[in-house]
This record gives C-alpha cells, structure tokens and sequence, in this order.
C-alpha cells in the first residue's frame, strides 16, 4: 500500500507512530538526542609573567546584539592565574556568559556553548606586549538529529548542556547502534506519542525525515506497537518476517532499521529471542510526501524492558 497526503496529520502509518497495543500498555522513556556543542578556547603564553594592561575578546556574534567585546584588565601574573580572572570576568558578561560557560586550566580558556544551536565564528583577540592571545574552536558544533522510527542505545552517561553536567532529569542520552551493539544493549524505537510533530519547521517540509533535532527531549518506546523505518535494501516485511535491526553498513545502510533477512554481525535479530523482542503485526506501507520525501515503514510490536 502506498499513501500519498499532503499533510503528515493524515498519515494512518508514520515512522515513531505508537499504536495502542492489545494487552498491556505502552513502556516508553525519555530520551535526550545527542549534539556536540561548540568549543572555544584562548590561549594565553608568549610571557610569564604575562605583560599588564588591558585584553580584549572580540565576538562575531551572532550575540544578543550582534559583535560584542569583553575586555579584561590583567596584572603581571602568570598565565594560569590571568586564565582564571579571564574565565572569570567571561562568565559574568552578560553575553559571553549567556551562551557559553568558561573554565581554565594552565593558561587555556574553554568555553562550552550552553545551546546546541550556538555556534558563533572564531573570536578575536587583543594582546599586550610579548604576551600571546589565541583564540580557536576547538570542537565545532555538530547538530546530531535523531531520526523517527530507528532502534537506539544508550549514549554517554554525561552530557554538558546548559553548562550543566550529566543529563536533565528523567532522560538518558542516546545515539544509533553501532557494530559493537549486542542485544543486551539494543534500547527501544525512537517514537512519537501522538499523530503529530512537535518540530523544527526544518523536519516540517516535504524532503526530510521526521526527527528530533539536538540538544532536544525525545521519546522512545520500550513496550508497544509502534511504526520502524525499513530498510530500502530490505524484501517486502509481513507479519511472520524476521525483524533484524540494522548496528553497521554492510548490505543495508540506514542505521537503526529493521529488515527482513539478517547481513552477518552488521544486523541483530530480535523476533527468535526469548521473550521475543520484537514482532510484526501488520504489513509494511510505503508513504509519500510531494515528489522528495518516500519512506517504507512496518508496525512491529517491540518488547525492548531491561
């Protein structure tokens, strides 16, 4: 069956779509999507003691007014102390602080974008005398989005997002599966609970999968009926098909989905298990949105509890 709307509200299959299931509830959780966000450092040497006088930061923005300074006035001390006042005098900017959180350590400044939409270009600086102010990013921002409707396992125990360490509470951060996932370690599906997207308007349109962007709270279901994206490489999956969920590139090559026939250790099969992980309880369908958004999904009754 193929369905063809305009308006993914009129979709009957979408990928994450929890069914109500027969017997017992859903067992859902939530989860944290990954990103990686931006890293700033400055660098303070050429001198020690550093040369005193003032040291300006300059930012391109985009701020909360557009390009703003923070200068800060040093003493001649050495470059790990004039490292702390800098971290220090960052944090208490009303801008600089907005959006990163400063620390130091023998000479460097890091700072850690609260945001994982923050990515500002590369700073400038000035400096005084011998002494040497270098400004780098040292981790750019990676915006991570986590596709609907693909198996997940869990990420880092730790997570810095609003400077904050380890993970907001209640969710745990995660990541797609990898070769080195086993079943043990194999989570849920990432879902939605309702007929609807509560989205970016960059996962809105017609030529992009559904899918919580970074830095957001998802939810991924444990125990239930819920729709899985199948894998273009996959044969046709109807109720009594295996469900192999894809962890490596190999014959199959979207991470996270199922198939109906196995590709070596690049799959784990998950309806020969005991208890049974997961099964299919309805035809596949494929849907279409216009002309560039054409996805295969099967509703699969998944029992993922550890």
């Amino acid at each position: 069956m193929v369905q063809t709307a305009t308006n993914r509200a009129h979709y009957r299959m979408l990928p994450g779509f929890i069914y109500t299931p027969v017997g017992a509830g859903n067992e859902p959780e939530s989860i944290l999507i990954p990103c990686t966000p931006q890293q700033l450092t400055f660098t303070l040497a050429g001198a020690n003691p550093i040369d005193a006088g003032d040291y300006d930061y300059n930012f391109v923005g985009p701020g909360l007014t557009g390009a703003f300074t923070v200068t800060v006035t040093q003493a001649a001390v050495t470059p790990t102390a004039a490292s702390v006042v800098v971290a220090a005098a960052l944090n208490a900017d009303a801008q600089a602080g907005q959006f990163y959180q400063w620390t130091s350590a023998l000479g460097v400044v890091t700072g850690v974008a609260k945001s994982a939409n923050t990515s500002f270009a590369l700073p400038t600086t000035s400096t005084v005398g011998a002494t040497t102010n270098t400004a780098a990013i040292s981790v750019a921002a990676a915006q991570n989005a986590l596709r609907m409707g693909v198996f997940y396992v869990y990420g880092s125990s730790t997570y810095t997002s609003g400077a904050v360490t380890n993970t907001p509470r209640g969710a745990w951060p995660v990541a797609l599966p990898s070769g080195s996932t086993t079943i043990a370690l194999l989570r849920g599906v990432v879902a939605r609970p309702a007929n609807q997207t509560a989205l970016s308007p960059t996962f809105q349109d017609f030529n992009t999968y559904d899918a919580y962007p970074a830095g957001a709270e998802g939810f991924g279901c444990l125990r239930g009926q819920v729709c899985a994206v199948v894998d273009p490489a996959s044969g046709t999956m109807s109720i009594g098909s295996q469900v192999n969920v894809v962890i490596a590139a190999g014959t199959y090559s979207v991470i996270g989905s199922v198939t109906d026939a196995a590709d070596g250790g690049n799959t784990l099969r998950l309806d020969n298990t005991t208890p049974v992980r997961a099964r299919v309880v309805a035809n596949e369908e494929t849907f279409q949105m216009g002309t560039g958004y054409s996805s295969r999904c099967v509703l699969i009754e998944v029992n993922q509890t550890n």
